[in-house]
């Protein structure tokens, strides 16, 4: 019975020397992946062109019809294109 006793508590420390050595190798793993990530370029993403809403959307623009002053104004306030996109030959000037 004193040999069982002495024999579990061996194997009681050998598991928690176990599990200590394999938190800090988890731990430096974590560390040196995190190292990795920040020595790494930051990947940038390219711009998204402006679409608008899906077909059949109803608050999708119909393209032969012009803006209105008010959407005139705010597409010049919301984005830095040239020309609203989308839009017919109907388009008003900005002017």
């Amino acid at each position: 019975m004193i040999a069982l006793c002495w024999v579990l508590r061996a194997l009681g420390a050998l598991v928690g020397w176990l599990w200590s050595g394999l938190k800090l190798l988890g731990g430096a793993d974590m560390y040196e992946a995190a190292a990795r990530a920040a020595a790494a370029p930051a990947e940038v993403p390219e711009p998204r062109r402006l679409r608008g809403p899906a077909p059949g959307h109803p608050e999708r623009l119909c393209p032969e019809l012009p803006l209105s002053e008010v959407e005139l104004r705010l597409f010049r306030e919301l984005t830095t294109l040239p020309e609203p996109p989308g839009r017919g030959e109907g388009r008003r000037s900005a002017g």
